[in-house]
């Protein structure tokens, strides 16, 4: 990750980011307060993602509350699968505007 060097602070908080991301989706539990951390980088980033995996990481309580496991993995499938396409739209949005100026056309 640390190929380039670092010119700004911007890109040091944001290569945070992915590398801390990248240890959430390897990681076999995931409560919603851990995403507090990546959530403030992403404030200090153009990364904006990690604001629409906030709402939906609350969709893993669903697994405590359901006994029918297929409920409950189609819930953690519907998080991921909603945080893949948060990520792909904000990666293919980033050059031209923020994802989120352009999704709430501020």
């Amino acid at each position: 990750a640390f190929v380039k060097p670092i010119k700004s602070g911007e890109v040091w908080f944001e290569r945070m980011l992915w590398g801390y991301l990248i240890y959430l989706l390897f990681a076999t539990t995931i409560h919603p307060w851990y995403i507090v951390f990546p959530f403030g980088l992403s404030i200090l980033t153009k990364n904006s993602f990690m604001i629409g995996w906030t709402f939906l990481i609350m969709l893993s309580y669903g697994f405590y509350s359901f006994e029918n496991a297929l409920i409950s993995n189609g819930l953690i499938l519907l998080e991921y699968s909603g945080l893949l396409i948060l990520i792909l739209l904000d990666l293919t949005y980033r050059k031209k505007q923020h994802f989120l100026q352009r999704f709430l056309k501020l």
